[in-house]
């Protein structure tokens, strides 16, 4: 619920600190609001609520304007309670805190559905997408077959033998009991968890692709080709948000975003020396052996695609400024040797989270029964040894802050379970 301007209906008055104002047809209403005065971002937004600048319309007159353009009343059910926020719209520039630094030069960004690669000059860096995203399944499936046995024991009658619901001119009005509403509240807390704890975990990689450019190129794919293939990951992380969240950021410091077509540039199966090879999706690996990558070495697939998408202007590939770079910095920043590369490890030195089952447990599987109890496996004991390759099993978790948004003050829903499960 919103208003068309601070000047009517819902108003912001910065009298007492702060308040909201609602003439309504039956009464007026006031709300204050709830400051946080140690917080920076909103103590900018206060500074533009209380000043007042002066506009020349097309007529000539000079009207009086607030730092507030309109207000917004926004209700949030938190842990069962219902909770209302108003959020300001203001003219300016947003707050930028002094740890979310920006770059302001050119880059090329690779976003996939579980693999982000952002490469600019003399630098390139890859990380998983939303890495410290819990998928909470577990507790989304407990949940949901509870609600349904609850439904199906309050609504006998409207489900037919097979189990199937029955047609529409045959049911009656469905039922829902007081525990059937407290289940449904602990569902939607544990879906507002995970959508809070996903808009942060994205936040932060926005901040990390900006402090290294800012106006960057990427190519244009389609997120519902991703949803047919992937589609509980993509309906869980949510590329399409992370890509235009970055947009909209970027053209805020002053960059862009600009997304180059596909079927023009086919960054993925194109080489510098202007050979084309379709590759599987398993495949991660830029291997050529040509001028620009020889035998014996690679590159990596999502770095090297956004290495050529960031020398893309208009859907075409500036080949000839593509290799000139290539030689200056990209090989030093890209190129690596295949046989270093044996855990797939990336060049920034970022790993991504990859679980092994235990050497040992697969091996005693296989074992007859009667040599399960003996230690090492054949192949050791018969004088071949398997080379020692270390692996890093670590998840990096990625840093992000929760929005700040001007708290008023809460009102308990009535009939609502309070402590439901929180994990955030």
């Amino acid at each position: 619920m919103e208003g068309k301007s601070n000047a009517a209906g819902i108003r912001f008055r910065p009298v007492e600190g702060g308040r909201i104002e609602w003439n309504g047809t039956f009464a007026n209403l006031v709300l204050p609001l709830i400051v946080d005065p140690n917080d920076p971002v909103q103590a900018h937004a206060l500074a533009i609520a209380n000043a007042i600048s002066c506009r020349t319309t097309k007529d000539g007159n000079v009207v009086k304007e607030s730092g507030v353009k309109y207000v917004r009343l926004l209700s949030r059910t938190i842990r069962g309670e219902e909770r209302v926020f108003a959020q300001l719209v203001f003219r300016g520039v947003p707050f930028q805190k002094a740890k979310h630094t920006v770059q302001r030069r050119r880059g090329g960004l690779d976003l996939g559905p579980s693999h982000v690669a952002v490469v600019t000059e003399g630098e390139a860096k890859s990380f998983d997408f939303c890495a410290g995203l819990d998928r909470k399944e577990k507790a989304l499936r407990v949940y949901r077959r509870r609600s349904d046995r609850q439904r199906r024991a309050n609504n006998q009658e409207n489900y037919q033998e097979d189990g199937t619901i029955k047609p529409r001119n045959e049911r009656k009005r469905w039922v829902e009991s007081h525990r059937q509403k407290s289940t449904k509240v602990e569902l939607a807390e544990v879906q507002r968890a995970m959508a809070a704890e996903r808009e942060s975990l994205q936040g932060a990689m926005v901040h990390v692709v900006l402090s290294m450019a800012n106006d960057l190129s990427s190519e244009k794919v389609s997120k519902k080709a991703w949803q047919k293939l992937w589609g509980r990951s993509v309906g869980h992380k949510a590329p399409g948000r992370f890509e235009s969240r970055t947009g909209l950021l970027a053209k805020a410091s002053g960059g862009s975003l600009e997304l180059v077509s596909t079927w023009k540039t086919y960054l993925s199966s194109r080489c510098l020396c202007g050979k084309r090879k379709k590759k599987p999706q398993s495949e991660r690996k830029h291997e050529c052996g040509c001028e620009f990558i020889p035998n014996g070495m690679h590159a990596d697939r999502d770095e090297f695609s956004a290495f050529l998408a960031m020398h893309c202007q208009g859907d075409l590939l500036d080949e000839g400024k593509a290799r000139e770079a290539w030689l200056s910095w990209g090989a030093d920043c890209l190129l690596r040797s295949s046989s270093s590369d044996v855990c797939g490890s990336r060049a920034s030195g970022e790993s991504s989270s990859t679980t092994h089952k235990p050497r040992e447990a697969r091996q005693r599987r296989a074992r007859p029964k009667e040599m399960r109890g003996q230690s090492g496996s054949l192949a050791n004991r018969s004088g071949q040894r398997r080379k020692s390759v270390p692996i890093n099993i670590g998840r990096r978790r990625a840093l992000g802050t929760s929005p700040i948004g001007l708290q008023l003050p809460k009102t308990s829903q009535p009939g609502v379970k309070n402590g439901g499960p929180h994990a955030a």
